[in-house]
């Protein structure tokens, strides 16, 4: 009877101890944990704008860089982070660089924000190349990236989806962060730097109600 106690007591040490023990993926209890819990994925532009304004009301970023398209998902967020004096650069795709649909909400978008959102803090570009990725930057603390693709359904090559989309989110300073980071942040830097003023906006807008 001791013989089969100590065996059943070998095969359970064996089994359930030293081989979790000693397999590749056991970690120190002081490790950072995988690289799956320090990236979230949102379903969708709802969520992630929840998500986004979470953290915007917990503690007040001193810079917003975002990339949109026509800005109309985030108007709520910009509102938030304006008033709470949060320095915000903001691209949005040239309204004579998107199709039909999207023109008209780009430019609805762009007369919204320049009417509800009043502050020195806050300054718009355009951007006339493919979009491609969309992003927020909440300091160097949290990074929301997602994509855009061709909306098929429309008919019109022009025009994109974005807020079905999923997108990811994570702190720029973890090394899975710092690849999202880098991508957004070239990214950000080049569309900004050519990126097309708003008084060229505003006469483009004007010259089609000519």
């Amino acid at each position: 009877a001791s013989e089969r106690i100590e065996d059943v007591y070998s095969q359970y040490l064996e089994d359930h101890f030293i081989k979790s023990w000693m397999a590749k993926d056991t970690r120190e209890i002081d490790e950072s944990p995988p690289f799956v819990s320090r990236i979230k994925l949102s379903r969708d532009g709802h969520e992630a704008n929840g998500l986004l304004s979470k953290e915007i009301s917990e503690a007040r970023p001193e810079t917003a860089d975002l990339i949109e398209f026509s800005g109309e998902e985030v108007h709520d967020l910009l509102d938030k982070l304006t008033r709470k004096g949060t320095k915000v650069r903001l691209l949005l795709k040239h309204p004579g660089s998107a199709g039909a649909t999207q023109r008209q909400r780009i430019i609805n978008s762009y007369e919204y924000l320049k009417s509800h959102i009043d502050t020195d803090s806050f300054q718009i570009r355009f951007y006339q190349l493919p979009s491609l990725i969309r992003g927020r930057r909440l300091d160097t603390r949290l990074l929301n990236v997602g994509w855009y693709t061709p909306d098929i359904i429309s008919g019109d090559e022009w025009e994109i989806a974005g807020s079905r989309n999923p997108t990811v989110t994570s702190d720029p300073a973890t090394p899975d962060g710092q690849a999202l980071n880098d991508m957004f942040g070239r990214t950000f830097d080049d569309l900004w730097r050519y990126g097309i003023a708003t008084a060229e906006v505003d006469s483009y807008i004007r010259s089609r109600h000519d």
